[in-house]
């Protein structure tokens, strides 16, 4: 068989096509591993998808206690909690009124 100008263009396009189809084989397969990634950690693992419940539900005032201890200081007030007492944004930080935001502890 000769070797032509289209033998030639057929071949480059065959070869071209397999790279590039590898190309797409490896994007389309890391591609499908990030969309159902947590999908594949559940199916992994799924004892860490499993919550037991405790032996009695906490009152919401002893899970916020428990939350401020954990994460302090850098507990502040809700616009809820700022409302209830009467405050305003323009006076928030204000300590007369009683409704200072507690900033957090920065080291200077």
């Amino acid at each position: 068989m000769p070797i032509t100008a289209r033998y030639v263009v057929l071949k480059v396009h065959l070869y071209l096509g397999l790279v590039a189809a590898l190309f797409l084989l490896i994007l389309s397969a890391t591609g499908t591993v990030m969309a159902f990634e947590h999908d594949i950690e559940r199916w992994l693992n799924p004892k860490l998808w499993v919550v037991t419940v405790g032996q009695r539900q906490l009152p919401e005032d002893e899970l916020i206690g428990i939350a401020q201890r954990t994460f302090s200081p850098a507990r502040r007030r809700s616009r809820s909690d700022i409302a209830a007492c009467g405050c305003r944004s323009s006076h928030a930080n204000d300590r007369s009124r009683g409704c200072l935001y507690q900033p957090l502890d920065r080291k200077r």
